[in-house]
């Protein structure tokens, strides 16, 4: 049973339009790029590239490589590596408040506070693995299941939730330290 639904989800797919992909992806796509970049407007910049990568090679999108989600943010990672490739950055957004601006319900000194404290989340996913970093993204940043992960990673599910975990415990552990100073 689970292979028709999976046979008829595909065909679906198969039969969107480039227009109904851009909706259903762009706030994915943009969330994880803005994880993977500090500056806005090179997010804004690459969520663009990688939109029109995707509009010129939209017809020889192949469903028995994989589903869109794993072509698009093939497609991403891929713009992204190019990215740091020619600018030589190696920055690395974190986990989800982080990209958000203080909040006004603060007071400054709380406000400042927990600026360090991102800025101190930062620096310990920065110092991650990439593939560590990568895999947050894609989970925090484009909020993708670890069936959806998995086949971007080419790991199985299992492996990705046990990476995920090992991952997670690092930055628990390092946060830690942060906070016992």
């Amino acid at each position: 049973m689970e292979n028709v639904t999976t046979d008829y989800y595909r065909e679906v797919i198969d039969t969107l339009s480039f227009d109904e992909i851009y909706e259903k992806f762009y706030t994915k796509v943009y969330r994880y790029v803005g994880y993977r970049i500090y500056n806005k407007s090179d997010v804004e910049d690459l969520v663009s590239q990688i939109f029109l990568k995707i509009y010129k090679n939209f017809n020889s999108y192949n469903s028995n490589s994989g589903s869109y989600s794993q072509w698009i943010f093939t497609i991403a990672g891929n713009t992204i590596k190019d990215y740091h490739r020619k600018n030589s950055i190696r920055n690395i957004l974190s986990l989800g408040a982080l990209n958000k601006e203080p909040e006004d319900d603060f007071s400054m000194e709380e406000n400042f506070e927990r600026l360090d404290e991102y800025k101190y989340l930062r620096k310990i996913i920065h110092n991650l693995p990439k593939r560590e970093q990568n895999l947050i993204s894609l989970r925090y940043g484009a909020e993708l299941s670890y069936d959806e992960i998995a086949g971007i990673m080419k790991l199985k599910p299992n492996h990705v939730g046990v990476l995920l975990h090992r991952s997670l415990k690092k930055i628990k552990s390092n946060m830690e330290e942060y906070y016992d100073k």
